[in-house]
Protein backbone atom coordinates (compact mmCIF):
# COMPACT_ATOMS: atom_id res chain seq x y z
CA UNK A 1 0.00 0.00 0.00
CA UNK A 2 1.55 3.36 -1.00
CA UNK A 3 2.29 5.84 1.82
CA UNK A 4 -0.21 8.33 0.36
CA UNK A 5 -3.00 5.88 1.28
CA UNK A 6 -2.23 6.52 4.96
CA UNK A 7 -2.49 10.32 4.93
CA UNK A 8 -5.22 11.56 7.26
CA UNK A 9 -6.74 14.92 6.33
CA UNK A 10 -9.19 16.61 8.70
CA UNK A 11 -10.77 19.64 7.02
CA UNK A 12 -12.96 22.10 8.98
CA UNK A 13 -14.49 19.24 10.94
CA UNK A 14 -17.57 19.97 13.06
CA UNK A 15 -19.04 17.50 15.57
CA UNK A 16 -22.22 18.36 17.48
CA UNK A 17 -24.14 16.89 20.40
CA UNK A 18 -27.75 17.94 20.90
CA UNK A 19 -29.56 17.57 24.23
CA UNK A 20 -33.04 18.96 24.19
CA UNK A 21 -32.82 22.52 22.93
CA UNK A 22 -29.07 22.77 23.59
CA UNK A 23 -26.42 22.04 20.97
CA UNK A 24 -22.77 21.64 21.97
CA UNK A 25 -19.85 21.61 19.52
CA UNK A 26 -16.85 19.87 21.12
CA UNK A 27 -15.15 20.00 17.69
CA UNK A 28 -15.69 23.23 15.79
CA UNK A 29 -14.08 23.69 12.34
CA UNK A 30 -10.93 21.73 13.21
CA UNK A 31 -8.33 21.18 10.47
CA UNK A 32 -5.03 19.26 10.53
CA UNK A 33 -3.06 16.71 8.50
CA UNK A 34 -1.44 13.55 9.93
CA UNK A 35 1.11 11.86 7.68
CA UNK A 36 2.30 8.25 7.48
CA UNK A 37 5.12 7.43 9.86
CA UNK A 38 4.14 10.16 12.33
CA UNK A 39 2.43 10.45 15.69
CA UNK A 40 -0.10 13.25 16.08
CA UNK A 41 -1.08 13.97 19.68
CA UNK A 42 -4.45 15.49 20.58
CA UNK A 43 -3.59 17.31 23.79
CA UNK A 44 -6.14 18.69 26.22
CA UNK A 45 -8.02 18.20 29.50
CA UNK A 46 -10.94 15.86 30.06
CA UNK A 47 -14.09 17.03 28.29
CA UNK A 48 -12.30 18.99 25.55
CA UNK A 49 -13.42 16.64 22.76
CA UNK A 50 -10.42 14.31 22.34
CA UNK A 51 -12.40 11.06 22.50
CA UNK A 52 -15.18 12.58 20.38
CA UNK A 53 -12.63 13.44 17.70
CA UNK A 54 -11.11 9.94 17.77
CA UNK A 55 -14.59 8.45 17.43
CA UNK A 56 -15.21 10.59 14.36
CA UNK A 57 -11.84 9.61 12.83
CA UNK A 58 -12.67 5.98 13.45
CA UNK A 59 -16.07 6.22 11.77
CA UNK A 60 -18.01 5.76 15.01
CA UNK A 61 -19.55 9.24 15.15
CA UNK A 62 -21.00 11.25 12.26
CA UNK A 63 -19.74 14.74 11.46
CA UNK A 64 -22.07 17.75 11.36
CA UNK A 65 -19.78 19.49 8.91
CA UNK A 66 -16.38 19.36 7.24
CA UNK A 67 -14.67 16.14 6.25
CA UNK A 68 -12.27 13.38 7.31
CA UNK A 69 -10.25 11.62 4.60
CA UNK A 70 -7.85 8.70 4.89
CA UNK A 71 -6.02 8.54 1.60
CA UNK A 72 -8.72 8.46 -1.07
CA UNK A 73 -11.49 7.44 1.37
CA UNK A 74 -13.98 10.14 2.44
CA UNK A 75 -14.75 8.74 5.90
CA UNK A 76 -17.55 11.21 6.61
CA UNK A 77 -19.55 9.99 3.61
CA UNK A 78 -19.31 6.25 4.35
CA UNK A 79 -22.32 4.17 5.33
CA UNK A 80 -23.46 0.56 5.50
CA UNK A 81 -20.99 -2.13 4.46
CA UNK A 82 -18.36 0.41 3.34
CA UNK A 83 -18.34 1.98 6.81
CA UNK A 84 -18.10 -1.44 8.48
CA UNK A 85 -15.20 -2.38 6.22
CA UNK A 86 -13.42 0.89 7.06
CA UNK A 87 -13.77 0.30 10.79
CA UNK A 88 -12.68 -3.32 10.52
CA UNK A 89 -9.75 -3.09 8.10
CA UNK A 90 -8.50 0.50 7.98
CA UNK A 91 -8.52 1.52 11.63
CA UNK A 92 -7.01 0.01 14.79
CA UNK A 93 -8.03 1.34 18.20
CA UNK A 94 -6.14 1.21 21.53
CA UNK A 95 -8.60 1.89 24.33
CA UNK A 96 -7.94 3.70 27.60
CA UNK A 97 -9.14 0.78 29.77
CA UNK A 98 -7.61 -1.94 27.52
CA UNK A 99 -11.07 -3.48 26.77
CA UNK A 100 -9.71 -7.02 26.76
CA UNK A 101 -12.08 -9.98 27.11
CA UNK A 102 -11.30 -11.33 30.57
CA UNK A 103 -12.32 -14.92 29.81
CA UNK A 104 -9.97 -15.16 26.81
CA UNK A 105 -6.17 -15.54 26.88
CA UNK A 106 -4.01 -12.87 25.30
CA UNK A 107 -3.62 -14.67 21.99
CA UNK A 108 -7.39 -15.08 21.54
CA UNK A 109 -7.93 -11.39 22.30
CA UNK A 110 -5.54 -10.57 19.45
CA UNK A 111 -7.19 -13.16 17.19
CA UNK A 112 -10.68 -11.71 17.73
CA UNK A 113 -10.67 -8.95 15.06
CA UNK A 114 -9.15 -11.35 12.53
CA UNK A 115 -11.79 -14.00 13.15
CA UNK A 116 -14.52 -11.35 12.85
CA UNK A 117 -13.06 -10.45 9.45
CA UNK A 118 -13.20 -14.08 8.27
CA UNK A 119 -9.54 -15.06 8.77
CA UNK A 120 -9.07 -18.78 9.48
CA UNK A 121 -8.34 -19.83 13.05
CA UNK A 122 -4.91 -21.21 12.13
CA UNK A 123 -3.81 -18.09 10.26
CA UNK A 124 -5.24 -15.79 12.94
CA UNK A 125 -3.43 -17.66 15.74
CA UNK A 126 -0.13 -17.62 13.86
CA UNK A 127 -0.28 -13.86 13.22
CA UNK A 128 -1.53 -13.10 16.75
CA UNK A 129 1.39 -15.05 18.20
CA UNK A 130 3.84 -13.12 16.05
CA UNK A 131 2.33 -9.79 17.13
CA UNK A 132 2.51 -10.76 20.82
CA UNK A 133 6.16 -11.72 20.35
CA UNK A 134 6.83 -8.34 18.73
CA UNK A 135 5.34 -6.45 21.69
CA UNK A 136 7.44 -8.40 24.19
CA UNK A 137 4.89 -10.99 25.38
CA UNK A 138 6.43 -14.08 23.85
CA UNK A 139 5.95 -16.22 26.95
CA UNK A 140 2.48 -14.99 27.86
CA UNK A 141 0.29 -15.98 24.91
CA UNK A 142 -2.05 -18.12 27.03
CA UNK A 143 -2.36 -15.80 30.02
CA UNK A 144 -5.68 -14.18 30.71
CA UNK A 145 -5.79 -10.39 31.36
CA UNK A 146 -6.12 -10.90 35.13
CA UNK A 147 -2.66 -12.52 35.14
CA UNK A 148 -1.02 -9.66 33.24
CA UNK A 149 0.24 -6.33 34.55
CA UNK A 150 -1.29 -3.07 33.36
CA UNK A 151 1.62 -2.51 30.99
CA UNK A 152 1.30 -6.03 29.61
CA UNK A 153 -2.46 -5.65 29.09
CA UNK A 154 -1.84 -2.47 27.12
CA UNK A 155 0.71 -4.35 25.01
CA UNK A 156 -1.95 -6.95 24.23
CA UNK A 157 -4.34 -4.13 23.31
CA UNK A 158 -1.74 -2.65 20.94
CA UNK A 159 -1.15 -6.06 19.34
CA UNK A 160 -4.92 -6.46 18.89
CA UNK A 161 -5.16 -3.01 17.29
CA UNK A 162 -2.46 -4.06 14.80
CA UNK A 163 -4.07 -7.42 14.03
CA UNK A 164 -5.58 -6.29 10.70
CA UNK A 165 -2.46 -4.25 9.82
CA UNK A 166 -4.47 -1.00 9.62
CA UNK A 167 -2.95 2.14 8.08
CA UNK A 168 -4.53 4.30 10.81
CA UNK A 169 -4.02 3.64 14.54
CA UNK A 170 -6.02 5.58 17.13
CA UNK A 171 -5.10 5.52 20.83
CA UNK A 172 -7.31 6.99 23.55
CA UNK A 173 -5.33 7.87 26.70
CA UNK A 174 -3.05 4.82 26.30
CA UNK A 175 -1.00 5.67 29.43
CA UNK A 176 -3.88 6.60 31.75
CA UNK A 177 -3.75 3.40 33.84
CA UNK A 178 0.01 2.88 33.79
CA UNK A 179 2.69 3.91 36.26
CA UNK A 180 5.91 5.66 35.20
CA UNK A 181 7.76 2.36 34.81
CA UNK A 182 5.23 1.05 32.29
CA UNK A 183 4.72 4.20 30.21
CA UNK A 184 8.04 4.12 28.34
CA UNK A 185 7.48 0.59 27.08
CA UNK A 186 4.08 1.51 25.64
CA UNK A 187 5.44 4.69 24.06
CA UNK A 188 8.24 2.69 22.45
CA UNK A 189 5.66 0.36 20.87
CA UNK A 190 3.57 3.27 19.57
CA UNK A 191 6.66 4.89 18.09
CA UNK A 192 7.61 1.60 16.42
CA UNK A 193 4.09 1.25 14.97
CA UNK A 194 4.41 4.71 13.40
CA UNK A 195 7.91 4.00 12.11
CA UNK A 196 6.47 1.07 10.15
CA UNK A 197 4.53 3.58 8.04
CA UNK A 198 1.25 3.89 9.91
CA UNK A 199 -0.51 7.12 10.81
CA UNK A 200 -0.99 7.39 14.57
CA UNK A 201 -3.34 9.76 16.37
CA UNK A 202 -3.16 9.71 20.17
CA UNK A 203 -5.55 11.51 22.54
CA UNK A 204 -4.02 12.38 25.90
CA UNK A 205 -3.56 14.92 28.65
CA UNK A 206 -0.25 13.26 29.62
CA UNK A 207 2.83 15.34 28.81
CA UNK A 208 4.94 12.16 28.71
CA UNK A 209 3.15 11.16 25.51
CA UNK A 210 3.99 14.52 23.93
CA UNK A 211 7.65 13.46 24.18
CA UNK A 212 7.23 11.12 21.19
CA UNK A 213 4.90 13.33 19.12
CA UNK A 214 5.71 14.63 15.66
CA UNK A 215 2.76 17.04 15.79
CA UNK A 216 0.57 18.33 18.62
CA UNK A 217 -3.02 19.51 18.19
CA UNK A 218 -3.82 21.58 21.27
CA UNK A 219 -7.50 21.09 22.14
CA UNK A 220 -7.51 23.22 25.27
CA UNK A 221 -10.59 25.48 25.31
CA UNK A 222 -10.19 28.38 22.89
CA UNK A 223 -11.89 31.72 22.46
CA UNK A 224 -15.00 31.57 20.24
CA UNK A 225 -13.97 31.17 16.61
CA UNK A 226 -10.30 30.50 17.45
CA UNK A 227 -8.75 27.49 15.71
CA UNK A 228 -6.95 24.97 17.98
CA UNK A 229 -3.16 25.26 17.80
CA UNK A 230 -1.24 22.71 15.73
CA UNK A 231 2.45 22.40 16.60
CA UNK A 232 4.94 20.38 14.57
CA UNK A 233 7.70 18.69 16.48
CA UNK A 234 10.80 20.95 16.63
CA UNK A 235 13.51 19.76 14.23
CA UNK A 236 16.83 18.64 15.60
CA UNK A 237 18.80 21.67 16.77
CA UNK A 238 15.80 23.97 16.48
CA UNK A 239 14.85 25.81 19.68
CA UNK A 240 11.11 25.77 20.45
CA UNK A 241 9.27 29.02 21.04
CA UNK A 242 9.14 29.01 24.84
CA UNK A 243 6.89 32.06 24.83
CA UNK A 244 4.11 30.21 23.04
CA UNK A 245 1.45 29.17 25.59
CA UNK A 246 1.69 25.54 24.49
CA UNK A 247 5.38 25.19 25.16
CA UNK A 248 5.79 24.41 28.84
CA UNK A 249 9.45 23.68 29.62
CA UNK A 250 8.83 19.96 30.23
CA UNK A 251 6.92 19.63 26.95
CA UNK A 252 9.50 21.18 24.66
CA UNK A 253 12.15 18.53 25.29
CA UNK A 254 10.30 15.92 23.27
CA UNK A 255 11.92 12.54 22.76
CA UNK A 256 13.87 12.78 26.03
CA UNK A 257 12.39 9.51 27.31
CA UNK A 258 13.20 7.67 24.10
CA UNK A 259 16.96 8.18 23.74
CA UNK A 260 18.78 5.56 21.77
CA UNK A 261 21.69 3.31 22.69
CA UNK A 262 24.69 5.67 22.39
CA UNK A 263 23.75 8.16 25.15
CA UNK A 264 22.51 5.31 27.33
CA UNK A 265 25.77 3.43 26.90
CA UNK A 266 27.74 6.53 27.88
CA UNK A 267 25.68 6.85 31.06
CA UNK A 268 26.15 3.18 31.92
CA UNK A 269 29.94 3.51 31.72
CA UNK A 270 29.84 5.65 34.86
CA UNK A 271 27.35 3.65 36.96
CA UNK A 272 28.44 0.81 39.22
CA UNK A 273 28.34 -2.12 38.58
CA UNK A 274 28.24 -1.43 34.80
CA UNK A 275 31.71 0.16 34.96
CA UNK A 276 33.23 -3.33 34.70
CA UNK A 277 31.32 -4.22 31.50
CA UNK A 278 32.98 -4.55 28.12
CA UNK A 279 31.89 -2.35 25.21
CA UNK A 280 30.06 -5.32 23.74
CA UNK A 281 28.15 -5.92 26.95
CA UNK A 282 27.27 -2.24 27.26
CA UNK A 283 25.97 -2.19 23.71
CA UNK A 284 23.84 -5.28 24.42
CA UNK A 285 22.42 -3.68 27.58
CA UNK A 286 21.87 -0.30 25.93
CA UNK A 287 19.57 -1.80 23.30
CA UNK A 288 17.26 -3.17 26.00
CA UNK A 289 16.55 -0.08 28.06
CA UNK A 290 15.12 3.42 27.60
CA UNK A 291 15.59 6.61 29.58
CA UNK A 292 12.91 8.08 31.79
CA UNK A 293 12.82 11.52 33.43
CA UNK A 294 10.70 12.26 36.52
CA UNK A 295 10.13 15.52 38.33
CA UNK A 296 10.12 15.85 42.16
CA UNK A 297 7.00 14.25 43.61
CA UNK A 298 6.33 12.01 40.60
CA UNK A 299 5.61 8.35 41.33
CA UNK A 300 7.94 5.92 39.64
CA UNK A 301 5.95 2.95 40.97
CA UNK A 302 2.76 2.64 43.02
CA UNK A 303 2.17 0.20 45.87
CA UNK A 304 -0.44 -2.45 45.09
CA UNK A 305 -0.47 -1.84 41.34
CA UNK A 306 0.67 -4.48 38.88
CA UNK A 307 3.85 -4.07 36.90
CA UNK A 308 6.79 -6.00 35.48
CA UNK A 309 9.13 -3.17 34.54
CA UNK A 310 12.31 -2.36 36.42
CA UNK A 311 14.43 0.74 36.74
CA UNK A 312 17.94 1.82 37.71
CA UNK A 313 18.48 5.34 38.97
CA UNK A 314 21.18 7.22 37.11
CA UNK A 315 20.80 10.66 38.63
CA UNK A 316 18.80 12.07 41.54
CA UNK A 317 17.19 10.51 44.60
CA UNK A 318 13.90 8.78 45.38
CA UNK A 319 12.12 7.39 48.43
CA UNK A 320 10.63 3.93 48.90
CA UNK A 321 7.35 4.22 50.79
CA UNK A 322 5.30 1.42 52.37
CA UNK A 323 2.02 2.18 54.13
CA UNK A 324 2.89 5.85 54.20
CA UNK A 325 6.33 5.35 55.81
CA UNK A 326 9.66 5.95 54.07
CA UNK A 327 11.66 2.75 54.44
CA UNK A 328 14.57 3.41 52.09
CA UNK A 329 16.31 6.11 50.05
CA UNK A 330 17.44 5.37 46.52
CA UNK A 331 20.28 6.99 44.64
CA UNK A 332 22.41 6.42 41.53
CA UNK A 333 22.91 2.72 40.84
CA UNK A 334 19.91 1.56 42.90
CA UNK A 335 17.33 -0.74 41.32
CA UNK A 336 13.61 -0.30 41.93
CA UNK A 337 10.49 -2.21 40.91
CA UNK A 338 12.22 -5.58 41.25
CA UNK A 339 10.09 -6.91 44.12
CA UNK A 340 7.12 -6.99 41.75
CA UNK A 341 8.71 -10.02 40.05
CA UNK A 342 8.58 -11.99 43.29
CA UNK A 343 5.00 -11.03 44.13
CA UNK A 344 3.41 -11.99 40.78
CA UNK A 345 3.77 -8.52 39.35
CA UNK A 346 2.26 -6.54 42.28
CA UNK A 347 4.21 -3.51 43.50
CA UNK A 348 5.10 -3.93 47.18
CA UNK A 349 6.01 -0.27 47.66
CA UNK A 350 5.61 3.20 46.20
CA UNK A 351 8.71 4.91 44.78
CA UNK A 352 8.57 8.72 44.78
CA UNK A 353 11.12 11.03 43.15
CA UNK A 354 12.58 13.41 45.76
CA UNK A 355 14.60 15.37 43.20
CA UNK A 356 14.78 15.43 39.42
CA UNK A 357 15.36 11.76 38.59
CA UNK A 358 16.87 10.19 35.50
CA UNK A 359 16.31 6.43 35.38
CA UNK A 360 16.92 3.61 32.93
CA UNK A 361 13.88 1.39 32.43
CA UNK A 362 13.57 -2.15 31.08
CA UNK A 363 10.90 -4.82 31.06
CA UNK A 364 11.40 -7.80 33.36
CA UNK A 365 12.19 -10.02 30.39
CA UNK A 366 14.81 -7.61 29.06
CA UNK A 367 16.27 -7.24 32.54
CA UNK A 368 16.69 -11.01 32.78
CA UNK A 369 18.46 -10.98 29.40
CA UNK A 370 20.81 -8.29 30.70
CA UNK A 371 21.66 -10.30 33.80
CA UNK A 372 22.24 -13.41 31.70
CA UNK A 373 24.55 -11.55 29.30
CA UNK A 374 26.53 -9.83 32.07
CA UNK A 375 26.60 -12.22 35.10
CA UNK A 376 28.94 -10.00 37.13
CA UNK A 377 26.44 -7.16 36.87
CA UNK A 378 23.68 -9.53 37.97
CA UNK A 379 25.59 -10.67 41.05
CA UNK A 380 26.47 -7.13 42.06
CA UNK A 381 22.89 -5.92 41.68
CA UNK A 382 21.51 -8.87 43.63
CA UNK A 383 23.95 -8.26 46.49
CA UNK A 384 23.05 -4.57 46.59
CA UNK A 385 19.35 -5.48 46.45
CA UNK A 386 19.68 -7.97 49.31
CA UNK A 387 21.39 -5.35 51.47
CA UNK A 388 18.69 -2.77 50.73
CA UNK A 389 15.85 -5.21 51.42
CA UNK A 390 17.49 -6.20 54.70
CA UNK A 391 17.80 -2.54 55.70
CA UNK A 392 14.14 -1.99 54.75
CA UNK A 393 13.09 -4.98 56.89
CA UNK A 394 14.98 -3.56 59.87
CA UNK A 395 13.37 -0.16 59.29
CA UNK A 396 9.90 -1.70 59.25
CA UNK A 397 10.62 -3.82 62.32
CA UNK A 398 11.85 -0.82 64.32
CA UNK A 399 8.70 1.12 63.40
CA UNK A 400 6.30 -1.67 64.48
CA UNK A 401 5.17 -1.38 68.12
CA UNK A 402 6.25 -4.35 70.25
CA UNK A 403 3.53 -6.54 71.78
CA UNK A 404 2.72 -5.64 75.37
Amino acid sequence: MPPSANILVVDHLVVEHTTGAETVRPIDHLSFVAEPGTITVLLGPSGCGKTTLLSCLGGLLPAAGGSVRLGDIDVTSLSGRALTDYRRRRVGVVFQAFNLVGSMPAIENVMAPQRAAGVSARAARSWAGELLDRVGLGGRHERRPSRLSGGEQQRVAIARALAMDPPLLLADEPTAHLDHLQVDGVLTLLRAAADEGRTLVVATHDDRVVAVADRVVDLHPQHPGQQPDVHPEPQTGQQPDLHHPHHEPHVTHRGATMKRPDPIVERLRHIAPFTTCSDRQLDFIGRRIVEHHARPGARLATEGQSGRELGIIVRGTASVVVNGMVIAELGPGDVFGEVALIDRGTRSATVVAETEVLALISSAREFEEILGHAPAVGRALLVALARRLRAADLQLASATPADE
